[in-house]
């Protein structure tokens, strides 16, 4: 088995400042903060915060690419919302269920998702 050292990083799962230097073959390789790994963002330090924002963007490009099913106003709202349980919801909240969230963390999730769900009802936050 041959390690590619261009595409090798190195993170330490501690919680000070501490630099590793570690080398393959010669080459010395870079240490990072954060990696993608089974489609979910790890942290050096355990946080969830960008595995949160990756997740909140990968649906927001989602509803972006259906946006002109749920913005078409002659459309059924329970064909909308299927559409939104279907594409949306899922790439939102996978992986959730093992996650130790924070408030805050779930509060920008369901900022997102009633964002979502006022645009498929065609209401807005000043709407009572």
């Amino acid at each position: 088995m041959k390690l590619s050292t261009d595409m090798t990083a190195v993170m330490a799962a501690n919680w000070g400042n501490q630099k590793l230097r570690t080398a393959t073959e010669g080459k010395i390789v870079e240490q990072v903060n954060s990696f993608k790994y089974l489609g979910g963002v790890v942290e050096e330090k355990g946080s969830l915060n960008e595995e949160v924002k990756a997740r909140i963007r990968g649906a927001a490009a989602n509803w972006h690419r259906v946006s002109g099913v749920v913005y078409d106003r002659r459309l059924p709202k329970k064909l909308k919302s299927k559409v939104y349980k279907t594409v949306v919801r899922p790439v939102l909240l996978y992986g959730t269920e093992t996650w130790a969230v924070k408030a805050e963390q779930l509060k920008k999730l369901e900022v997102m998702e009633m964002k979502c769900l006022r645009k498929v009802v065609g209401c807005t936050l000043w709407d009572r």
